[in-house]
């Protein structure tokens, strides 16, 4: 719908809490504001609306997104240098979804709220202490509506052992 043309940035919190050397819940949340324009080529229809080819549609996608996760790390090797474990949790999100057609000015709105179990997989290495490279990956089938997947990777530094707070940007 031409979100990317226009994307705002993203900001997230994450809050951890570490209950040993394996182990830590984790709570994350992003607050996503996309807005986009384009000429369409197809026919869209949303919420039974249609949206004729050759016209200027206006998108607006506001959401926040909610993941609580447990990690479980418990392969460990080298003294902890490396660790792969799963992940399970519980992923939501609100959304609110508008598209205006500019050009016979109307525009149909519809809310996208839903939540739905995610398992996965968490791999860390620790090549030298604060320093942590990671990579995790969950999400769910979710029948008709499809799936919902969740990744992430990076480098991060460790600066608390057990409680950490995490926040940044995605672009």
């Amino acid at each position: 719908m031409g979100l990317a043309e226009e994307a705002r940035h993203a900001p997230e919190l994450r809050l951890g809490l570490r209950f040993n050397r394996w182990s830590v819940l984790r709570l994350d949340a992003t607050r996503l504001r996309l807005r986009g324009t384009q000429v369409r080529d197809f026919d869209v229809v949303f919420d039974d609306k249609l949206f004729p080819n050759g016209n200027f549609v206006r998108t607006t996608l506001d959401q926040d997104y909610v993941k609580l996760d447990w990690l479980i790390q418990f392969i460990r090797l080298g003294d902890g240098t490396f660790r792969l474990g799963p992940m399970i949790g519980i992923h939501g999100w609100w959304s609110n979804l508008t598209l205006r057609n500019t050009s016979v000015s109307y525009q149909q709105r519809k809310d996208l709220n839903d939540a739905v179990p995610a398992v996965g997989l968490a791999m860390n290495i620790d090549p030298w202490h604060p320093l942590d490279i990671f990579v995790e990956a969950s999400g769910m089938d979710q029948g008709a509506s499809g799936h919902h997947v969740d990744a992430e990777g990076g480098v991060r530094v460790v600066i608390a052992d057990r409680i950490g707070v995490v926040g940044g940007y995605r672009n």
